[in-house]
């Protein structure tokens, strides 16, 4: 399940932009085998609750989402009792799925990635608002959660709280801070 805005273009070539998902609740929701088990790029106040991504190239994934009428949209996840279980290349079953390399890294249990520098004048940066409530993450190839973003952003990721849970038996780090974060709460 991948939450994601898109413009696109008719057929007489006018430009529709489309509208922006808000307030998405994911409930009780299982994933297996895809590229990454659930996502949002682009949704604001999307909400993953009591979901499980085992098996997948990464098991979560969120990210501040594409520039749209000048405005860059994709804040405030919550990821609540959720877990990532086993997430990686080596682990996925699916003799239909072709893994490749995802831009923030495989085998991760959650991910949240900046993809660019932004800065709107009236609200601030977007990239902000990424909240880990009683998460497991655990037996994944990478990291059981990574904040990073893409080579060219010099700005940093704001309002990430991880409260409770467990980042476990991970291949990398538990929880590994990549690029320069700001109001971080562990």
């Amino acid at each position: 399940m991948f939450f994601e805005w898109h413009n696109h273009t008719e057929s007489s070539g006018e430009l529709v932009v489309g509208d922006f998902p808000v307030g998405i609740n994911v409930v009780n929701c299982y994933s297996e085998g895809n590229a990454v088990g659930f996502g949002n790029a682009g949704g604001n106040g999307v909400s993953f609750v009591n979901c499980t991504a085992f098996r997948n190239l990464n098991g979560f994934a969120a990210d501040n989402g594409s520039v749209v009428n000048g405005i860059r949209y994709g804040k405030n996840a919550l990821f609540s009792d959720c877990k990532a279980i086993e997430n990686g290349s080596s682990y996925i079953q699916n003799p239909y799925f072709t893994p490749r390399q995802m831009a923030y890294g495989n085998g991760k249990g959650f991910a949240v990635y900046k993809t660019a520098n932004y800065t709107n004048p009236e609200i601030g940066d977007n990239a902000r608002g990424y909240y880990f409530s009683n998460c497991i993450s655990e037996n994944n190839e990478s990291f059981g959660l990574h904040i990073g973003a893409a080579g060219n952003v010099t700005t940093p990721v704001y309002d990430v709280q991880v409260n409770g849970g467990s980042y476990s038996r991970n291949g990398g780090s538990g929880i590994q801070i990549a690029k320069l974060t700001e109001n971080l709460f562990i």
